[in-house]
């Protein structure tokens, strides 16, 4: 029986339109066909001279994206990116060459006199002007950080390794190596998740949620579990939410007064009707204090409760007038 792939029928070719003996698959003759394979080679010719891979391959690259130790803050056209690297150097790239590098050449290992275990895992900068450290988990090499002295970064170095080996032994103990099916066992070793990169398991669980071994931005080693990392909960290791707190807090701070606490709502357990006014009974009569500045500043007992709230009423006109004035002053001025 003949195969019908191997008949060989008569064609048009589609540059020349000539007519010539082809098979299934066919669509010049070999004329043509010539003339098309000299045309591929002289593009490949001319792309290596421009510096460019041999074929023309397609690079998505997004604002934010990182790629060893650089990250993309531009999108200059189709085939270029502006990329800076962990040393601060920017320049604009192709987008393979994004992919295909890890910094601007700007990182090299320390020379041969310091290399040996204490430095195993630290590069110093060309300029040397800094030290970067690192660590190889699972053939994922995981980025902890850039340092001004190179003790810092072989401090870094040696503690994620102790916390890594240690770990290791209590993964070993707890399940087979590799299993790590679904969300809760997924292996996110060397993925960023805010400020804060995975390293490894820690080979302890909270609950049934594997508990991981990150390093945060801000140089902390911290433990917490795969679900929280993979549903966003952890960013950090809580710096930035000190940060936060810091900001709300002195966000109103006028002379070490906060503004917003001056207007508070009544305890529930006030007993006056008016703040800074309370009943004591230890001697049977109307206490009047203020806080001011941190510091609670006693105004007298009195025997009626008019008394007490006149006697605070006249404090809040010399204490806190002058400074609410003043608030209003610079929120008018903003």
């Amino acid at each position: 029986m003949t195969d019908e792939r191997t008949i060989k029928k008569e064609k048009t070719c589609i540059d020349c339109s000539e007519t010539f003996i082809g098979g299934r698959s066919a669509t010049r003759c070999e004329v043509c066909r010539k003339k098309e394979k000299y045309k591929k080679t002289q593009e490949i010719v001319q792309r290596r001279k421009n510096g460019l891979p041999p074929k023309q391959l397609r690079y998505s690259v997004k604002i934010g994206q990182i790629s060893g130790y650089q990250k993309a803050i531009k999108i200059i056209d189709d085939s270029h990116v502006l990329s800076r690297c962990v040393c601060g150097k920017e320049e604009v790239i192709y987008n393979h060459v994004f992919f295909r590098r890890t910094s601007c050449s700007c990182m090299s290992r320390v020379g041969k006199a310091n290399k040996g275990k204490e430095c195993a895992g630290v590069y110093k900068n060309i300029k040397g002007d800094g030290y970067r450290a690192e660590i190889s988990v699972n053939k994922t090499n995981i980025y902890l950080g850039f340092y001004n002295k190179q003790e810092d970064a072989i401090a870094i170095r040696q503690r994620i390794t102790e916390l890594y080996i240690e770990a290791q032994k209590r993964v070993v103990e707890m399940m087979p190596v590799g299993n790590y099916r679904g969300a809760k066992h997924r292996n996110i070793t060397g993925q960023t998740f805010g400020k804060s990169i995975a390293i490894a398991m820690n080979g302890t669980k909270k609950g049934s949620n594997l508990e991981w071994i990150c390093i945060c931005g801000c140089g902390n080693v911290f433990i917490t579990t795969a679900i929280n990392l993979l549903r966003g909960d952890t960013t950090s290791c809580g710096c930035e939410h000190k940060k936060q707190c810091i900001k709300n807090v002195t966000s109103d701070l006028i002379e070490d007064t906060k503004i917003s606490s001056l207007n508070a709502n009544l305890r529930i357990n006030n007993t006056s009707g008016h703040k800074g006014v309370s009943w004591s009974n230890k001697s049977n009569k109307w206490y009047a204090y203020i806080t001011f500045q941190g510091k609670m500043k006693s105004l007298g007992l009195h025997d009626f409760v008019d008394d007490a709230i006149k006697a605070r009423e006249k404090a809040e006109e010399k204490y806190f007038k002058p400074i609410i004035e003043k608030y209003a002053e610079e929120t008018s001025n903003d």
